[in-house]
């Protein structure tokens, strides 16, 4: 004889669908997030992108299994980093202003230590300078559960911060698991955030007044070194950065001295003058900012071999 025995799952809707996990990742502004790795693991191991809007899918995932969700996104690590985030950072540390969010804490927090330090300027200010071709400690980016409530958001560090969301026996979809995007070091939210249009890069509300760097227009020698002066005109600031270029098939930048702006705050690489400063006293208008020695290929005059570059480099200064 033989003995059929006929096992059901009395409990489960077999015609159902497959849990999902879903959300948005925006930061503290709202502005979405794309391309956020969403990472999956668990019973089900998988990986999605986030759209132009920051929203993400994790689809048809076995249910009663327990999973990880972790978003992850690196590189970049200049975007949205100026010399005005560096002014933040400080006017917190002098308490003239304090960060009012957990999220620009995490920002300012660059090396990554559980605190805000001028340690983290001094970071800050060597990836600006491309002293540093990233970001030490972690990756650019980091995602908070927006569920996640700070104990005390004047120091979000009193407890782990939580970076991934674990889902203990998976039954029904979760759609609404949105997180916080949090752009290392940039304190003003300044970031290109999206590949979508963009309609507006920078904050105007800290609009500085105009200011010139200015060097006598002096006729380079072919073959000749020279040294030039770089002045500067203005007062009452809080910070400036500008970066300048040099024609390489023209002249040489053979080296730069340091002035009235110090040696932390400039750096010279491969025909590219970089210029990060900020402090309580500018520098002064009636000594030099900073002395550069050039050496021309050919007869040339300086103002045809040297450029602002704005591209790499927004020019921009602070009161």
């Amino acid at each position: 004889c033989e003995t059929y025995v006929l096992v059901t799952n009395n409990l489960a809707d077999c015609n159902g669908p497959l849990p999902t996990i879903a959300g948005a990742i925006e930061r503290e502004d709202e502005s979405p997030v794309s391309g956020v790795s969403t990472d999956l693991s668990g019973f089900i191991s998988q990986s999605v992108l986030t759209d132009s809007l920051g929203t993400y899918a994790l689809e048809g995932l076995e249910p009663e299994f327990d999973y990880t969700v972790t978003p992850f996104l690196d590189g970049d690590d200049q975007n949205g980093l100026t010399t005005y985030d560096v002014v933040l950072i400080s006017r917190h540390i002098l308490g003239i202003d304090h960060l009012d969010s957990p999220y620009q804490l995490i920002a300012a927090d660059v090396n990554n230590s559980g605190s805000v330090s001028t340690l983290d300027m001094i970071l800050l200010r060597q990836v600006i300078l491309s002293i540093l071709v990233e970001i030490p400690n972690g990756p650019s980016w980091r995602f908070v559960p927006k569920s996640h409530q700070f104990e005390e958001p004047t120091n979000p560090w009193a407890e782990p911060i939580p970076y991934s969301v674990t889902y203990n026996d998976l039954v029904t979809s979760r759609l609404d698991e949105d997180y916080v995007a949090i752009k290392i070091g940039d304190i003003d939210l300044s970031a290109v955030a999206s590949a979508g249009p963009v309609t507006e890069t920078r904050n105007s509300s800290h609009d500085g007044p105009a200011a010139h760097l200015r060097f006598e227009d002096v006729v380079l020698p072919a073959g000749a070194a020279v040294q030039v002066p770089l002045n500067s005109d203005w007062s009452d600031l809080a910070g400036f950065q500008a970066l300048l270029t040099f024609d390489q098939e023209t002249v040489a930048l053979e080296s730069v001295d340091a002035g009235a702006l110090g040696e932390p705050f400039f750096h010279q690489v491969s025909g590219r003058l970089a210029m990060s400063w900020n402090g309580d006293t500018p520098p002064e208008n009636d000594k030099p900012l900073l002395y550069l020695t050039l050496r021309a290929k050919r007869r040339v005059r300086l103002s045809e071999v040297v450029f602002l570059d704005a591209q790499s480099m927004q020019p921009e200064c602070y009161t």
